[in-house]
């Protein structure tokens, strides 16, 4: 018997008051609407990366030859290709399915892990169970990470959760936390009730790894202090700097609505990535930091490595690489996409080479940073 998912009660607080809605209708062209405003430059985060006044010393001397540098990595037990990853971005949509199905061979060919788009549609929809179970079957060498968002992991059972874990074969599974986009949101779902008693729960409950990350809002010490005693194996700091959630869901709306007025008046809302890596060094916590947001080169990939992070994301740049013209065209370009990934490779070697970092732990112990104004 399947166990039904509880609804979710529409909260009478928010920027206005929330009409009923066809979920799938709404759900498809609201992950539409996703993918053609987070390719325009309106949606990104409007002033200097904080990342930018990171810089890293180099080495006239760094005593090695180029073959020697080495940027695998690992992931419990399993070999990586890379230290970045593909971020969870897409799903649900007309064009989702070919999205992820290129995002998936690109993971298994590059051994890199993937998070999938949310699996929320999956909650109700048996139709996006075929099409993961699909994904999964003409990719079984990619690296999948599950990924559902924190109001539905508390308020659905935990065997629900845990069928859509196994129905990827997930290496492990997001649980992303985006409270500010869901309070902006048309559609939103602002129930957060009960949040870190759901994934201590769920870690208990699953043999996967839990990776927990923002949207792009970042995590206070308070918020990381907090996770420490819920089991999880990772915190990705997802900070401000890139895809700006708060623009993207302003820009759905009317141009001189209040509502989009509000919306970008959070714009830039939340912590930077260098902030919250001093959080944590003031901290004792177990999990690992993983690190995204604004990031879009090898170089910003080497200097969130020599920050400390263990794992990279990028989400925003994959999507572009594989748009071809910055817009939601139905030819995919499997060819930038993997060249993207060759310059971004190319880019951290570079960088590791001339810091004198023949692999990504001395890259990380080195202290090869410094911060200008």
């Amino acid at each position: 018997m399947k166990t039904k998912v509880k609804s979710l009660k529409k909260s009478s607080q928010g920027l206005s008051k929330r009409k009923p809605l066809n979920f799938l209708k709404d759900f498809q062209s609201r992950k539409q609407d996703h993918i053609q405003i987070t390719l325009d430059k309106s949606s990104q985060y409007q002033k200097i990366n904080p990342l930018d006044k990171i810089n890293l010393k180099h080495s006239a001397f760094p005593e090695m030859d180029w073959s020697e540098l080495d940027i695998s990595s690992t992931f419990l037990k399993t070999d990586l290709g890379a230290p970045f990853f593909i971020s969870s971005m897409t799903a649900g949509h007309e064009q989702g399915q070919s999205i992820n199905l290129a995002f998936a061979e690109l993971s298994a060919e590059k051994k890199i892990l993937m998070g999938v788009g949310s699996q929320r549609r999956e909650l109700s929809d048996e139709t996006a169970k075929k099409e993961w179970k699909e994904l999964r079957r003409k990719n079984p060498g990619a690296l999948l990470l599950s990924n559902i968002g924190l109001s539905q992991l508390i308020h659905t059972p935990t065997d629900k959760i845990i069928e859509i874990i196994e129905n990827l074969e997930a290496v492990g599974v997001f649980i992303h936390v985006n409270p500010l986009q869901e309070a902006l949101q048309k559609e939103g779902t602002p129930q957060f009730k009960g949040g870190l008693k759901a994934i201590e729960k769920i870690a208990k409950a699953i043999s996967v790894p839990v990776i927990i990350k923002e949207v792009g809002n970042g995590f206070s010490a308070q918020d990381m202090q907090s996770l420490n005693s819920c089991g999880i194996f990772a915190l990705d700091l997802s900070a401000k700097g890139g895809t700006d959630w708060a623009r993207v869901e302003s820009l759905r709306y009317q141009e001189k609505s209040a509502e989009r007025h509000s919306g970008l008046l959070f714009s830039s809302w939340g912590y930077s990535l260098p902030e919250m890596i001093l959080f944590k060094e003031k901290l004792n916590v177990s999990y690992q930091t993983w690190g995204s947001g604004g990031i879009r080169s090898g170089l910003d990939i080497a200097k969130v490595l020599a920050l400390g992070c263990e794992k990279v994301g990028l989400a925003q740049p994959w999507l572009e690489a594989l748009l071809p013209a910055r817009r939601a065209s139905k030819k995919l370009n499997q060819k930038a996409l993997f060249q993207y990934f060759d310059k971004l490779e190319k880019e951290l070697k570079v960088a590791m080479f001339c810091t004198g970092s023949k692999s990504l732990r001395e890259l990380q112990n080195k202290k090869v940073i410094y911060v200008t104004n």
